[in-house]
């Protein structure tokens, strides 16, 4: 039985707001105070927490306040400045005020249940979005971020891990960013969208069309390991009809999430031998399931990922490709590999900055004192 489910944007089954944005005095014991920093995921760090009076809890967090100030059981707060992506679900017994740093996420409990929006919020699939966004999103509460918007060279520094530097918010520019590593290419309100190049910190690299700061179009991506991709990408992996050049063998047909899913053929090359062997029909998740394969003993029909039969008794008679024309296919596509990476090139403080001897802070040093 399969279900189906309606996609909604946040906005509408939330309402969002944030903590105080006046000045709150400090008391040595009262009424916890919490900033982006106490907010851990799925708990409260009290180690180094601030305090205010009752009467101050009252009068801002309190049942007579209308706004979302006021906290309710279900409510999911989120660090957006400083400490930013934790969140925390808010509990019946729960007392405590909080500042502009913790945004509030109240959810139409008839519509999403509190529990669902909290493990959403936290999962890893929402985290690599809000790292992407985290340029957009702070620029939106520039107020309180503590921004700088320098126009003498269109820059837009940012703190917390990320720094942009261009044209805003349309054109080229560079990001960096301590996570995700640096992006160079076109830009719309500081995040990838056209032609870009991506070099991640783990030596993956891409070429090619963004779309809202992911991989979408085509594109051409380089692994560490030496593997790689050309053809269509979709929400930051190889997706559509690609090419894959592996170690000893190469893939052409259809991806999805990254890895062969759909109909293909993976040709194989076994240079101990100098022979050439051929995997064709349905791949699942990076494996072959379905069709015709060969090796030293012949070609095998196989479904359901079933090699168990004795690779002595295949059937040799049957030649669906011969080995002078699997070695030219081979060899054909192994001259369209790309050679050398097509993307932009680093500068010196760009390869520093992948390596981990310098982070987005730092560049912003050097750039004071240049």
């Amino acid at each position: 039985m399969s279900c189906k489910y309606n996609e909604v944007k946040l906005g509408d089954v939330c309402i969002f707001g944030d903590g105080a944005h006046t000045k709150v005095n400090r008391v040595e014991n009262g009424i916890p105070y919490l900033t982006s920093k106490n907010i851990k995921n799925g708990y409260i760090d009290l180690q180094n927490v601030d305090y205010i009076t009752n009467e101050d809890y009252i009068k801002l967090f309190g049942e007579s306040q209308k706004s979302v100030r006021h906290l309710q059981e279900g409510d999911v707060l989120i660090g957006i400045i400083g400490t930013f992506g934790n969140c925390y679900l808010y509990k019946d017994n729960d007392k405590f005020g909080i500042s502009s740093s913790i945004a509030i996420a109240r959810p139409n409990k008839d519509l999403v249940n509190p529990k669902f929006l909290y493990y959403y919020l936290s999962s890893d699939r929402f985290k690599k979005y809000t790292d992407m966004y985290k340029l957009f999103i702070f620029s939106l509460v520039s107020l309180y971020a503590n921004f700088s918007f320098g126009a003498v060279c269109d820059t837009v520094i940012v703190g917390n891990g990320i720094r942009y530097e261009g044209q805003y918010p349309c054109g080229e520019g560079v990001l960096y960013s301590d996570s995700l590593g640096i992006y160079i290419g076109h830009f719309e309100r500081g995040i990838p969208n056209g032609v870009c190049t991506h070099y991640k910190k783990n030596g993956h690299r891409y070429y090619g069309e963004f779309k809202d700061g992911e991989y979408s179009g085509r594109g051409i991506q380089f692994w560490k390991s030496g593997v790689v991709c050309v053809g269509d990408f979709k929400n930051g992996h190889c997706f559509g009809t690609d090419t894959i050049w592996y170690k000893k063998s190469i893939y052409v047909g259809v991806c999805v999430k990254g890895q062969p899913n759909g109909d293909g053929i993976l040709y194989i090359h076994k240079a101990s031998g100098r022979k050439y062997y051929f995997m064709e029909g349905l791949f699942v998740d990076g494996k072959f399931a379905s069709g015709l394969y060969s090796n030293s003993y012949g070609v095998f029909s196989t479904t359901g990922g079933n090699f168990t039969a004795d690779y002595r008794k295949g059937n040799s008679d049957i030649e669906i490709y011969s080995q002078l024309e699997l070695r030219y296919r081979y060899e054909f596509l192994k001259t369209l590999k790309p050679k050398k990476f097509p993307g932009a090139n680093l500068t010196e403080e760009q390869r520093l900055f992948l390596d981990g001897k310098l982070n987005s802070e730092q560049i912003l040093s050097i750039r004071k004192s240049q």
